[in-house]
């Protein structure tokens, strides 16, 4: 007997379904302690997930560069897509903190990463 498992190529939680054995004449469910399984379908897909392209989690920008511009990376998996908002902060407890406005503009956006075919 095989029971047929749909994948979609997106990434989804582990989900799990109960398989049951049945008299062919009567239609009823036997009553042994062994005729029924969970099953437990693992998804193999990976999303991934994403980080900043940075050394020691820390950017440098030279002040004389209008823009800065720092590279997200999705690491450890491509399957589906994936998405994250984005959101610049000033520092509150650095002496050394940059002003909103002032040093840079407070921004936000999306990131969004479509599904990668290998």
């Amino acid at each position: 007997m095989a029971v047929e498992i749909v994948d979609d190529n997106e990434w989804n939680e582990d989900r799990e379904f109960e398989i049951e054995l049945f008299d062919p004449v009567t239609g009823t469910a036997f009553e042994q302690r062994d005729t029924r399984a969970c099953i437990l379908i693992i998804d193999d897909d990976k999303p991934g997930h994403l980080t900043f392209e940075s050394k020691k989690g820390q950017v440098r920008h030279v002040v004389t560069e209008e823009k800065c511009t720092v590279k997200v990376l999705r690491v450890g998996g491509a399957d589906g897509e994936i998405t994250c908002r984005w959101k610049t902060v000033a520092l509150q407890s650095n002496p050394r903190s940059a002003t909103a406005d002032v040093d840079f503009t407070e921004e936000e956006g999306v990131i969004k990463m479509g599904h990668a075919v290998s």
